[in-house]
């Protein structure tokens, strides 16, 4: 070993920057590894991943009972609209999976997905109190997690003996912070959470295993913050089970009018993970890196499982890029039509993950509408976001994606660190002139801690991360968190931009003949009256 004493500043900073260089490059090259795996299908990049296997848990918690809670945004805080619209909650898919493994588990679970129930806290409380959970476990993103410790510090304060366990993506990327914050929360979970669950309710239950012996989750101990190693990733999806759907509230999550063609309408996810490494997602390379799907028969027998249980008549995929891998999408289109399935499917991809070739099969298998992230219309600013794709790559994608017949759902972002208002209306033009666009979007830039757009920007925040964490909760990404140096002192542009925008869209000859000549029924009436609905609130 060397001794630094020996060694000069300069030095010393030449060689941590040479070791930071070398790590990055070797985080690079198993990003484009992981990249090659999601593409192709094949598993080239070995990891400490592990199989998940229910079998030992059946039935173990005899009944132990567990209030899972999920404080949700109801429709017109998501979307910054004014207009009161009981359309547009999503299932929450991640709380219903871990509800699930319990449930198989043996334990009596109780799901309230709040928005979706119209439930406040004293509605919490009264059932707490008739229950008698053994523990309550919460499920928190950034947006909710100010509801999320509001509502904590209430339970908590009624029901001091009562454990509450928070995890979710908000958890996931600032353990220590939620502790520091949040005396009423006595435990985290950080990552995927199936086996950190079930190892929770043995702890619960029995007692015997200690939660320094858990891994995955933070807690404290003697006044001292414990943040245990992070638990591997499950290795193969299929050994999931599916949702048990009878834990969401009936006729409680009607999609948003631009969603869907047909009802029943039903959610899934079928992959984790995203190798990619845009600047603005924490999800990007920090934490999910490895891509991992289910088999495309697993998600055929699933739907099938939906369509007999429940009547579904349309899916819509909430992978963030569905259409990554061209073989795999091939085979579950070809099942879909050698199983004779009916059924109409949305998803969401990256401009870059399309081809006419695979545009046109998919259509051809029922996809109807695909949802891209376009996020700008200036090159610039697609490069300092690491998008990894050009304007025209975005322009191209939805010329081929209309050429197919598929209708289109953009999204874009405006309050680009380098963004000036002249970039910011090239975004909105070129969002103007896409063809096909059933909804368009507009989110301001929200750098999250754990992000490199935060770690771009830091020095421009006035203050600590914790006290910033805690601001992020109180917004959406429909609301001005973080103020570009070109917009200093009119911030006012942004929301003005948005609006403007809106109108002219929503409000076109173009897009309302588009919408017109899709009305095949009564229940497409009522669908577009909702539609204009939300379209006003947004726009006014």
């Amino acid at each position: 070993m060397f001794n630094h004493q020996f060694i000069s500043k300069q030095h010393q900073q030449t060689l941590i920057m040479n070791i930071n260089k070398l790590a990055d490059t070797a985080a690079e090259h198993l990003r484009e590894s992981y990249q090659e795996e999601m593409a192709t299908g094949k598993d080239v990049t070995p990891d400490n991943s592990y199989k998940f296997d229910l079998t030992p848990w059946k039935n173990r918690f005899n009944g132990m009972r567990v209030l899972f809670l999920v404080c949700g945004l109801q429709t017109g805080v998501r979307f910054g609209t004014k207009a009161q619209v009981n359309l547009g909650q999503i299932h929450p898919m991640g709380a219903g999976a871990l509800t699930t493994v319990l449930k198989i588990a043996g334990c009596d679970v109780k799901l309230l997905d709040l928005p979706a129930e119209k439930m406040g806290s004293d509605d919490v409380l009264e059932v707490i109190e008739e229950f008698q959970p053994r523990f309550v476990a919460i499920s928190c993103w950034s947006p909710t997690a100010k509801a999320t410790f509001e509502l904590t510090d209430i339970i908590k304060a009624k029901f001091k003996d009562l454990s509450i366990v928070v995890g979710g993506p908000h958890t996931t990327s600032f353990p220590e912070v939620t502790l520091k914050m949040k005396e009423s929360i006595d435990i985290v979970a950080v990552g995927e959470g199936e086996h950190v669950i079930l190892e929770l309710a043995e702890h619960f239950y029995t007692g015997l295993l200690s939660l320094e012996d858990i891994k995955g989750i933070g807690y404290r101990e003697n006044g001292e913050l414990i943040i245990s190693p992070t638990r591997p990733r499950i290795s193969n999806l299929d050994d999931l089970p599916y949702t048990d759907r009878s834990h969401f509230k009936k006729d409680a999550y009607a999609p948003l009018p631009q969603r869907y063609k047909r009802l029943p309408h039903f959610n899934l996810v079928t992959s984790r993970g995203c190798p990619y490494k845009c600047t603005f997602c924490f999800e990007a390379g920090r934490f999910g890196l490895k891509f991992r799907s289910q088999s495309p028969q697993r998600v055929v027998d699933e739907i099938k499982y939906l369509q007999k249980e429940f009547g579904a008549q349309e899916i819509h995929f909430w992978d963030d890029i569905f259409l990554v891998n061209k073989k795999w999408i091939f085979e579950f289109c070809n099942l879909l039509e050698k199983e004779n399935i009916d059924i109409t499917w949305t998803c969401e991809s990256r401009v870059d993950h399309v081809t006419p070739e695979l545009l046109n099969r998919i259509a051809k298998a029922g996809c109807h509408s695909i949802f891209y992230g376009f996020e700008s219309g200036v090159d610039k600013l697609l490069a300092d976001m690491k998008k990894g794709v050009t304007v025209e790559q975005n322009r191209r994608a939805a010329e081929w994606t209309a050429k197919a017949g598929i209708g289109i759902r953009a999204s874009f972002i405006l309050g680009l660190p380098r963004e000036t208002p002249e970039d910011g209306q090239k975004t909105i033009d070129f969002a103007l002139s896409l063809p096909n666009l059933d909804s368009l979007f507009i989110s301001f830039a929200a750098p999250q801690p754990g992000t490199e757009l935060y770690d771009d920007v830091k020095d421009e925040i006035k203050m600590e991360e914790h006290e910033y964490i805690d601001e992020l909760t109180k917004y959406t990404q429909f609301e001005v968190t973080y103020i570009a140096p070109a917009y200093k002192g009119q911030e006012h542009l942004l929301y003005e931009m948005r609006a403007r925008t809106y109108r002219k869209f929503y409000f076109s000859f173009k897009f309302i003949w588009r919408q017109f000549k899709c009305i095949e029924s009564f229940s497409d009436i009522v669908r577009y009256y909702h539609a204009v609905k939300l379209a006003l609130g947004m726009a006014f």
